[in-house]
């Protein structure tokens, strides 16, 4: 008997578009049937506002968290070096700073900011757009990270269904 494979599917539901991908390598963009608004004005600036958050979301993956490190080394790990190499591809995309999560050790901080510097420069990108600093968004703590990702596999399908909950923050908050 064969195993089986599963296909996992993800649908980001917009208000203006939907965008779908799978497992399986497929990906679209479809238009929601709210569609946009009829009048130039709230049309120009409708469109305005969208391309702010997308470059912002985009600024977002420009941050090196202290995960994609080796810990307390001044090393990327694995992770850490696949997210450096999307990032210095992206580099002339946007203009966004290359952001480091401190660690509260400046010593540490530092050598790291140089490493990522070296590693740029190899990379042939720009060893300017480098300085400590973290991401606009807020993170989840690692204990919040354990009881979500407790409740994703309790559940059987990640949604929440079964009554594991859906939803992120408010643990021990």
């Amino acid at each position: 008997m064969s195993a089986i494979k599963a296909t996992y599917v993800g649908m980001d539901l917009g208000t203006f578009k939907t965008s779908v991908a799978s497992s399986g390598g497929y990906r679209d963009v479809m238009q929601t049937a709210v569609g946009w608004p009829k009048d130039h004005f709230a049309r120009t600036y409708t469109r305005q506002a969208f391309e702010t958050q997308r470059q912002n979301a985009l600024a977002e993956y420009f941050v090196l968290y202290r995960e994609d490190f080796l810990y307390d080394e001044v090393e990327l790990n694995e992770t850490g070096l696949r997210h450096l190499d999307w990032i210095v591809r992206r580099m002339n995309q946007i203009g966004a700073p290359i952001k480091i999560e401190p660690t509260g050790k400046a010593e540490l901080d530092e050598l790291r900011r140089l490493k990522v510097i070296d590693s740029i420069v190899k990379l042939a990108g720009d060893p300017n757009r480098v300085q400590s600093g973290t991401t606009r968004a807020e993170g989840l703590r690692s204990e919040d990270i354990t009881t979500i990702g407790s409740r994703f596999y309790s559940t059987g399908t990640g949604f929440g269904s079964g009554g594991g909950g859906g939803g992120v923050g408010g643990y021990g908050r």
